[in-house]
């Protein structure tokens, strides 16, 4: 499967840049498993990728805080960011409970609307921050998400579970989303790498979110390259990378 990448990027400061990838495959119209057909149909699908988004610690979300953006992000078929505050019906702020950790990233359920307005489609869940409402956090934030029609994609290693991809159709082509979280505690590179080809395996171009790195590190770690080059070799189209909170090179 071919894939080509144009990367333009645009940004307003360093806290606001988004990438623009553009996604071009081969379509596999498969008649058995023994006799494949390939047919060179060059689909475009473009991402817009962002990095992560915190709506907490004193953070005030205005309905226009993405307008810089709004071009690019209206321009592609699909915007992805890192959802780095996890969404509670019942969040109050931490001035009110003086036991919440300085960097809980909790932040009021309501907020999902915010992200529906400047243009995001899918959230990736797999960080560090996933649970700081509370154990049932990621459930409340997923659903909280779907109220706004919006896709919270979680860990595929959370818990010691494995989770199905998720896939969706987007111009002809099919895509499936994993995401890993390399930060709480190190990713099964194996198993993940499994997940990938399986993803691979059912005629789906795979994008991987991974939480990953050292927070303010220009260059990838050892450990970043490790996880990428396995992922990559088991079939990953596109690695999305966050959690350093600066811009580090492609590849």
């Amino acid at each position: 499967m071919d894939t080509e990448l144009h990367r333009t990027m645009k940004t307003r400061n360093s806290a606001r840049a988004v990438i623009l990838i553009a996604l071009a495959g081969v379509c596999i119209l498969a008649t058995s498993a023994s006799d494949p057909v390939y047919q060179n149909t060059k689909q475009i699908v473009t991402l817009a990728l962002l990095g992560d988004i915190s709506l907490a610690r004193g953070v005030q979300p205005e309905a226009d805080s993405f307008s810089a953006l709004a071009a690019q992000l209206n321009s592609a078929d699909l915007a992805l960011a890192n959802l780095e505050s996890p969404l509670d019906p019942q969040w109050t702020p931490s001035e009110q409970n003086p036991s919440t950790p300085a960097y809980n990233l909790c932040a009021p359920a309501e907020r999902a609307e915010l992200l529906k307005g400047w243009g995001l489609d899918l959230l990736s869940l797999a960080n560090n921050h996933a649970f700081d409402c509370s154990p049932d956090g990621l459930t409340q934030t997923v659903a909280a998400l779907g109220s706004q029609n919006l896709i919270g994609i979680r860990s595929s290693s959370i818990d010691g579970t494995m989770s199905s991809p998720y896939y969706r159709n987007v111009n002809g082509l099919s895509l499936a989303f994993l995401a890993f979280d390399d930060v709480t505690q190190p990713i099964d590179i194996e198993a993940a790498a499994a997940e990938v080809q399986t993803a691979k395996n059912q005629g789906a171009l795979v994008v991987v979110s991974v939480h990953w790195g050292a927070e303010y590190q220009a260059g990838a770690s050892p450990r970043q390259k490790e996880v990428a080059k396995a992922l990559a070799k088991a079939g990953a189209v596109l690695i999305w990378g966050h959690h350093p909170h600066v811009l580090q090179p492609s590849e």
